[in-house]
Order: structure tokens, then sequence, then C-alpha cells
């Protein structure tokens, strides 16, 4: 008879529905982008490629001086061929130096993005949650550009506008730069140029 009893409460919980889940969604691609500190971030990170890409030109400079003085001596024939060995030795040197230089760069760029970035992630991530949380989303999908996960939905269930209002964020396209006024003088054409 408990078996019975048992039986029937399991069947009588699985006929129950479950609690109803409030699924939203919203484009957190679009909200980071546009966010008030995206531009600050991008300004720091161009700033720090400049850098880099300083750093590499100079090794690149020495090292091309560097070849350009083995062949002027390798065509006077002025090196003798232990000197030429020594020299070549040198410029493989300075050739894996400037690779390595070059993927150092690259891991740079790639941290100092996740560094500035992940604030603003972190921001946007925490507004998302207290708008699902005050509206009773259960879940809130991604829908953004990469790895879009909402094929479609009811747009009241988009959180994306509620979100970037409480993050102070316009999600209106930014205006194109006016282009600077040229006063009705046409520039002058560089020496030698067709008229």
């Amino acid at each position: 008879m408990t078996r019975f009893v048992l039986a029937a409460f399991a069947l009588l919980a699985l006929a129950t529905p479950a609690a109803a889940q409030k699924i939203g969604y919203c484009n957190f691609q679009l909200l980071v982008s546009r966010h008030p500190d995206a531009n600050v971030a991008q300004q720091q990170l161009s700033t720090h490629e400049k850098q880099l890409q300083e750093r590499l030109r100079v090794k690149q400079e020495y090292a091309q001086a560097k070849l350009q003085e083995y062949q002027e001596l390798a065509q006077a024939k002025r090196m003798t061929p232990e000197e030429e060995n020594t020299k070549r030795r040198e410029l493989e040197k300075l050739d894996e130096e400037l690779q390595a230089a070059s993927a150092d760069a690259r891991s740079s760029m790639q941290r100092k993005q996740e560094e500035l970035l992940q604030p603003i992630v972190d921001k946007v991530k925490g507004a998302v949650e207290a708008q699902a949380k005050e509206e009773g989303y259960t879940y809130i999908l991604n829908d953004g550009p990469k790895g879009t996960t909402v094929l479609m939905g009811p747009a009241a269930d988009d959180v994306t506008e509620r979100v970037a209002k409480r993050l102070n964020i316009s999600l209106a396209d930014p205006a194109p730069a006016p282009k600077p006024s040229t006063g009705g003088t046409p520039a002058p054409k560089p020496a030698g140029a067709p008229k």
C-alpha cells in the first residue's frame, strides 16, 4: 500500500506544471561597446599599441642596419669566413629576438585588452543581473553578433534597452565625425602632381 501511495504521489508531482520560468535576452556585446568607459579603454589600448609598435620599429631598424652592414661587407669581400659566420649568427639571433618581441607585443596587447575590458564587462553583467532580478527573469540569454543564442523572442523580453538605461548608455549609433571645413580654398597640389 505504501508503494502505491508513493507511486501516486510521484505521478502527481510529475503532472503538476513546474514553476514558470521567465526568460529574457540582451545584446551584451552592444552594451559593453557602448559603455561610457569603453572609449577610455580604447584610447588606453591604442596608446599601449603605439608604444609597442615604436619599440618594435626601433628593433626592426637596428636589425635592418646590421643586415645592410653585413651585405656591404660581404659584397666588398672584406670579411674572413669566420667573421662572415659570426655576423650571420648575429643576424639570425637578431631575427629570433625580433620574432620574440613581436610575439610578446601581441600577448601584451591581449593582456591589456582583457585588463581594460574586464571592469566594463563586470559592470554590464551586474546591471543585467540587477535588471533580471527586478523584472523577475530566471534567465537572460545573450543575443549578440558573436554566438547568437536567441533566434526569436518577444520584444518585451529584450532587456538590452532597459539595462542600457540603468547604465546610462546611449544605444543610438554614434554620429559621424564632422568633416573639417576647407573654407572654400582648395588644398595646394604636391609638386609634380598632374593638373
